[in-house]
């Protein structure tokens, strides 16, 4: 008798911890999914004509253009009356063009494409609460940190003085505790926007 308490005791047990790594697992996954719709982008003068290149600008290029992501080319500059005349400048490769988070704009007022430099996701969950939000939805307040995976040309930088601030930032994030609340619908979880920092 009392070994088969034992058994069912165990039994318990593991089934318990099973339903909580299930869940944490399915709040991961849905965190992870919302942040890589997220990924951060730094704004490259690529595309479009910028004129003069700042030195944070040139960081960047430099950068890209050792993992032959940007290369010299001709590119289209715009006046104020709209007449458009080509200019030498920097474009973007066809290998960056899995990159790109925002494309450039063309026009009188250009805007710089903005090329993925990575994207956080889940380190650790440390606590999972559920309840509902002010509109008695279901709802589960997920307390996690976070770790960046950053992409190939990005990684490189991080020895570099020019983006010791972008850097600091990363380090400051991955030290800090987040919330994410997770809509739920049944068993499932849902990403509901960017998370609350704690700390």
């Amino acid at each position: 008798m009392k070994i088969l308490q034992l058994v069912l005791t165990v039994l318990c047990a593991c089934i318990l911890a099973g339903c909580g790594h299930s869940e944490q697992a399915k709040a991961e996954k849905a965190i992870n999914a919302g942040l890589i719709q997220h990924a951060n982008c730094i704004d490259t003068p690529a595309d479009v004509y910028v004129d003069p290149l700042n030195p944070g600008q040139k960081a960047v290029l430099d950068a890209l253009q050792a993992k032959g992501l940007v290369a010299s080319g001709t590119v289209t500059a715009e006046n104020l009356f709209g007449k458009k005349f080509p200019k030498p400048g920097y474009v973007l490769t066809p290998a960056a063009q899995a990159l790109v988070g925002r494309a450039a704009v063309q026009g009188t007022f250009a805007v710089m494409p903005c090329l993925r430099s990575g994207h956080y996701q889940v380190a650790k969950i440390a606590a999972i609460d559920n309840g509902n939000d002010i509109d008695g939805q279901p709802m589960a307040s997920v307390r996690t940190t976070l770790h960046f995976v950053p992409e190939a040309w990005f990684a490189d930088t991080k020895a570099n003085p020019q983006f010791t601030n972008l850097w600091t930032q990363i380090d400051a994030t991955e030290k800090a505790q987040w919330v994410y609340r997770l809509r739920k619908s049944g068993d499932d979880l849902f990403f509901g926007g960017l998370g609350e920092r704690l700390n």
